[in-house]
């Protein structure tokens, strides 16, 4: 269904150089299912809703899940496809006071 170190998602990542992160899988994500369902197949995609840098690629972030007909058929985790060091004191700082707001 998905290849690896594709981009399937951006998450938002609070005190990091970056402000956003891709998200992808670590390899190649497969499902066995009957022939002719593909159209009932549903995936969907959870995301960690506090990330905070430093992230190392790699690191989990969440997961996709995929369900025919209301049965889990595979589930994989999205991780970083690269890394996001720990941004700089101003950053960190406008970051610090929007998640006391938030």
């Amino acid at each position: 269904l998905y290849k690896a170190n594709e981009k399937l998602a951006e998450a938002r990542v609070w005190k990091g150089a970056d402000s956003m992160l891709e998200l992808g899988l670590p390899k190649d994500f497969y499902v066995t299912f009957p022939r002719g369902q593909y159209q009932h197949l549903k995936a969907s995609m959870e995301i960690n809703n506090l990330i905070t840098a430093p992230v190392q690629k790699g690191d989990k972030l969440g997961a996709i899940k995929v369900v025919l007909n209301d049965q889990a058929v595979g589930e994989t985790d999205l991780v970083a496809l690269k890394e996001d060091p720990e941004g700089g004191f101003m950053r960190r700082a406008f970051d610090s006071l929007l998640l006391i707001v938030k």
